[in-house]
């Protein structure tokens, strides 16, 4: 949580680092970002995905990560972003044109619409979920 407000998305994605043989994973095939080419030189500029911080097991409809061109239409306070189940939410044409991929705590994937990511927010047992973009 200490990395939540200054917006440092790749350090979440160390943990994995024993998990996974490469951060060339954390980019995806649709994005221009260029991976990263060793665990050392990973920063934001080489992931593709935005962190949710909010997650937690007990509430399995939780976003806990998602294509990083998701928006609620306003400018972030620094990389976090907060989508509330009041205000709109979708995704920018980068990456995927308008819909993006989201895990959930419950270890599903969703591919979403604007219009189903707002569903996906009401569901998810908050009022708002907070997300730090890469």
């Amino acid at each position: 949580m200490e990395y939540v407000e200054r917006g440092n998305a790749f350090r979440h994605f160390w943990v994995m680092s024993n998990e996974l043989s490469s951060p060339k994973v954390l980019i995806c095939p649709a994005d221009t970002r260029q991976f990263a080419t060793n665990w050392f030189k990973l920063g934001d500029e080489n992931v593709s995905y935005f962190v949710a911080v909010d997650a937690h097991e007990i509430k399995p409809q939780l976003l806990l990560s998602g294509d990083r061109n998701i928006t609620n239409g306003v400018i972030p306070l620094g990389r976090v972003l907060v989508l509330r189940t009041n205000q709109p939410v979708g995704w920018t044409k980068e990456v995927h044109r308008h819909v993006g991929n989201v895990a959930l705590a419950d270890a599903s994937v969703l591919i979403t619409t604007g219009s189903q990511m707002q569903r996906q927010l009401r569901n998810g047992e908050t009022n708002s979920q907070r997300v730090v973009l890469p």
